[in-house]
């Protein structure tokens, strides 16, 4: 296991994602503060705080996506006006699909708690060992730099 401070840092990266679980919503301060001071410093660093970053946004995009869905449905399915009230109403099927609204919630919402639990630190303990990490499902949302970043390491050796 290499024990280098750019290996450090770059587990820094993944292990500070794991704040949003003591302070909802702040799960990607932490990997921007360390990938922002210490990026240039090696490209592991580099790639690995750019993985956390996107891996972040990207499930922030499908819960906020999720949630919309969720609540279109709720909206169009409980308002007493609507159409499709009135047919969930009539129909014997009704308790069955409600049903299958809540458990398909409370399932997101347990696989969620587990990914950014779980990734995180398999990310941390890989960076540790000098690998790049890269989430599943992740979309690039950030370029890759590190020709600018090989550069500057170069000159600084």
């Amino acid at each position: 296991m290499k024990n280098n401070n750019h290996t450090f840092w770059a587990m820094v990266c993944h292990l500070s994602s794991l704040v949003g679980f003591l302070l909802p919503g702040f799960s990607i301060i932490g990997p921007l503060i360390v990938w922002g001071l210490k990026r240039h410093d090696h490209p592991l660093i580099m790639k690995n705080g750019r993985n956390v970053i996107n891996f972040i946004l990207s499930y922030w995009i499908y819960t906020f996506g999720l949630l919309a869905v969720f609540t279109l449905f709720a909206v169009c399915v409980m308002l007493p006006g609507s159409m499709l009230f009135q047919v969930f109403m009539r129909n014997a099927f009704t308790s069955f699909v409600m049903f299958f609204y809540g458990a398909s919630a409370i399932v997101y919402i347990c696989i969620y708690g587990f990914v950014h639990v779980v990734l995180p630190i398999y990310g941390g303990i890989k960076a540790l060992n000098g690998e790049v990490y890269r989430y599943p499902f992740t979309l690039s949302l950030l370029k890759e730099t590190e020709p600018l970043v090989i550069e500057k390491t170069k000159k600084a050796k």
